[in-house]
């Protein structure tokens, strides 16, 4: 038996499980690939940037700036980018910054959730469409007899 086989007797509530199927796949394999990537090299570069902030501001903005493309370069790259800041102004920036890369860490929950719950909520309808078919199919004048045993296919 191979997919499209399993599909057509799935029915119509297999298709849209089939897409949610492939859309939480994708956000997972997506997820995966971010969070190695930022997990492998987020030390190396909280250590170039806080080294060079030990010798000289400039040159730890420079570095943040050329690691621009992960979280935590971006992170301190907000504060260090200021010319002569105030606190209050540098939190604020952290603060700010802290934010974007947040929603940038949180993205793909909202497909993964929706997913999550609509998943059961189709394998519910189907089984549904699956009971009323089987059951459509059975005459009143063939209970008891050989030809309603078809019936259970329908709702297992």
């Amino acid at each position: 038996m191979n997919i499209t086989d399993l599909i057509q007797k799935g029915g119509v509530a297999m298709w849209p499980l089939l897409f949610l199927s492939i859309l939480a796949l994708s956000t997972i394999i997506e997820r995966i690939w971010f969070w190695s990537r930022t997990l492998l090299s987020e030390g190396q570069i909280l250590n170039r940037i806080m080294e060079s902030a030990t010798r000289n501001w400039d040159l730890a903005a420079k570095v943040a700036r050329d690691s621009r493309n992960h979280p935590i370069g971006s992170y301190l790259y907000a504060p260090l980018r200021l010319e002569n800041p105030d606190p209050e102004v540098f939190h604020f920036a952290l603060e700010s910054a802290a934010d974007e890369q947040l929603s940038l860490m949180k993205r793909g929950d909202k497909i993964l959730e929706a997913v999550i719950a609509l998943s059961p909520l189709l394998g519910l309808l189907g089984t549904v469409l699956g009971l009323i078919t089987s059951l459509a199919n059975i005459q009143l004048s063939d209970l008891g007899t050989s030809s309603t045993a078809g019936v259970t296919l329908g709702i297992s």
